[in-house]
C-alpha cells in the first residue's frame, strides 16, 4: 500500500521509484497478490523497469486470480494493450469494471477512460469526465488529473472551466514537486499549449523521461526523429535527445527512433555512453528491420568513416554500396538523394577498386537521379559532364538507357539490394517484405533520359 501510494502521490507522499520497486518486490515475495500486481504494472508502463509484457500478464493474472482489485485492473490493461495475451477490449473493460467495484482507483480511472475514449462502450466523455472528477476530489488521483484537464481542452472549454483547469494545473505543479512523473509529463504537455517557452516544455518532458514516464519517452523518440508536430522543439541539443533515447532503450523500448538515436550515441559517444562502431551498427540493422528506412543513411556513413579513434570501426564501402542501393528510392526525397549522390560517388572512384567494381553508366545514372533530387554535389550538371567525358559511346549509351529505366530507383532494384543483405544475415525478411511493399515502394515509371 505504501508502495502503490507512493506511485501516483496518493497522500502526497514523496515520489520514491526505487523505493516503489523495493516494496512491491517485498511484497509479492512475501506472497501478497497485491505486490505481484503492482510489479505487473511497473513492467507493462516501464516505472523503474524494462517493458516486459508476457511478465506483466503473468503476475496480473495471479493477482487477479487471487481476487486482488489491482491485479484485475492491471490484467485489463494487458488485454487492452496486448501485453503477454491478444488485444481485447472487451475483456479488458470488463476486468476494469471488477476492479473498480471493488473500489480500486485504477480500475476506476481505467474504466473512466473506457467511457471517455469508446473502448468496448459507446463514446460518453460526459459520463468518463464526471468520473475523473470523483477520483481528482477524493483522491487527487494523478493520472486522472491530466486526463480531466486533456478531455476540457479537448472540448475547447477551457474558458468555462478556467477555475476548474487552473486547479489542475496547480495539482500538477504540486505532484510533480513530489517526483511524479506523471504529472511531469502533463506539465510538459500544458506548457506547449500554452505557448510557454520551449525550454519549460523539455525540462519537464526530460524529467518525466528519465523516470521512465512511457509518453515522454514516446515523444522525445519522435523529437528525436524530426516528427513534424514537434519541430518547434528541435532546437534542443542532440545530447540530451540521445540520452533519453538511450534510457529507453535500456528500459526496453525498441520503437525504430529509439534504436536510430541509441545508435547514433554510441556512434557518437553522446548520451552518456562510450563509442562503440559494433553497438551502432546494430541498433541502425535493428530500426531498418523495425521499419526505419532512413537508418540506412546512418549505416552509409557508418561505412565510409572509418575512424581511428572509434572502436572496432572499419572502412566498409562494399557495405556501403549495399545499403545506398537499398535505399535508392525510398525516403530518397526528403535526404536530398544522399545515397543517389554516394553510389555514384563510390561507382565512380578508382580509390575503392580493390572493393568495388567501377561501373561508370550506373554511377552516371545515380548521378542524374541525385541532380533529380536537387542534391549540391549534382545539380549543377557539371560532375555528370566529367562521368560522360570518362566514357565511350557504348558506355554513355548504356548510361542513358539505365536513366530512361529509372536506375537506381527502380523497385526491381532495391529489391536486389535487400536480397543480398538478407543472404548476408543482415537484415531479416521483414524489412524487405516492409520496405519493398508497393505501398512504400511503387513500381517505377520510366522517365525521359538525361537532359
Amino acid at each position: 500500500e505504501v508502495a502503490w501510494s507512493q506511485l501516483y502521490s496518493l497522500g502526497g507522499k514523496r515520489f520514491d521509484q526505487a523505493e516503489v520497486i523495493a516494496g512491491f518486490r517485498r511484497a509479492e515475495a512475501a506472497g501478497d497478490p497485491g505486490g505481484a500486481a503492482g510489479l505487473a504494472y511497473c513492467h507493462a508502463l516501464c516505472v523503474g523497469t524494462g517493458l516486459d509484457g508476457d511478465r506483466a500478464f503473468a503476475l496480473a493474472g495471479r493477482a487477479a486470480a487471487a481476487g486482488h482489485p489491482l491485479g484485475e485492473a492491471v490484467l485489463g490493461i494487458c488485454h487492452e494493450f496486448g501485453y503477454g495475451t491478444a488485444e481485447d477490449p472487451g475483456a479488458a473493460f470488463e476486468l476494469y469494471s471488477k476492479s473498480a467495484r471493488s473500489g480500486c482507483v485504477l480500475g476506476q480511472h481505467r474504466l473512466a477512460r473506457c467511457h471517455i475514449r469508446g473502448v468496448h462502450v459507446g463514446r460518453d466523455p460526459a459520463l468518463g469526465s464526471r468520473m475523473m472528477k470523483a477520483l481528482v476530489d477524493r483522491h487527487r488521483f494523478v493520472p486522472a488529473v491530466r486526463d480531466l484537464s486533456d478531455e476540457i481542452h479537448r472540448g475547447g472549454n477551457i474558458g468555462v472551466y478556467r477555475d476548474l483547469y487552473d486547479s489542475l494545473t496547480a495539482m500538477c505543479f504540486e505532484a510533480a514537486g513530489r517526483g511524479d512523473p506523471e504529472a511531469m509529463y502533463w506539465l510538459g504537455r500544458i506548457a506547449r499549449r500554452n505557448g510557454w517557452d520551449y525550454r519549460a516544455v523539455m525540462e519537464h518532458w526530460e524529467r518525466a523521461a528519465r523516470l521512465g514516464q512511457r509518453e515522454a519517452l514516446s515523444i522525445f523518440a519522435d523529437i528525436a526523429g524530426g516528427n513534424r508536430g514537434y519541430r518547434d522543439l528541435m532546437r534542443a541539443d542532440r545530447d540530451s535527445l540521445c540520452r533519453v533515447a538511450v534510457l529507453a532503450y535500456q528500459r526496453g523500448d525498441r520503437i525504430s527512433h529509439v534504436l536510430t538515436y541509441t545508435g547514433d550515441a554510441h556512434r557518437d559517444g553522446l548520451g552518456g555512453v562510450g563509442r562503440d562502431y559494433p553497438k551502432a551498427e546494430s541498433l541502425y540493422l535493428q530500426a531498418i528491420n523495425r521499419s526505419r528506412c532512413n537508418a540506412h543513411n546512418n549505416l552509409i556513413w557508418l561505412y565510409l568513416a572509418g575512424e581511428s579513434d572509434l572502436p572496432g570501426s572499419r572502412l566498409r564501402p562494399d557495405l556501403a554500396l549495399l545499403h545506398c542501393r537499398a535505399h535508392a528510392r525510398c525516403g530518397s526525397w526528403c535526404d536530398g538523394g544522399f545515397p543517389c549522390h554516394v553510389l555514384a560517388d563510390l561507382l565512380s572512384n578508382e580509390r575503392f577498386a580493390d572493393q568495388i567494381k567501377p561501373d561508370l553508366p550506373r554511377a552516371y545514372a545515380a548521378g542524374h537521379r541525385a541532380k533529380e533530387l536537387g542534391n549540391p554535389h549534382w545539380r549543377d550538371g557539371g560532375r555528370l559532364e566529367q562521368l560522360a567525358e570518362r566514357m565511350g559511346a557504348e558506355q554513355l549509351a548504356e548510361a542513358e538507357a539505365l536513366v530512361a529505366a529509372g536506375y537506381p530507383a527502380r523497385r526491381e532494384d532495391v529489391m536486389e539490394a535487400y536480397r543480398e543483405l538478407i543472404a548476408m544475415g543482415r537484415l531479416d525478411q521483414h524489412a524487405m517484405d516492409f520496405h519493398c511493399s508497393e505501398r512504400q515502394l511503387p513500381a517505377s515509371r520510366t522517365r525521359s533520359g538525361p537532359r
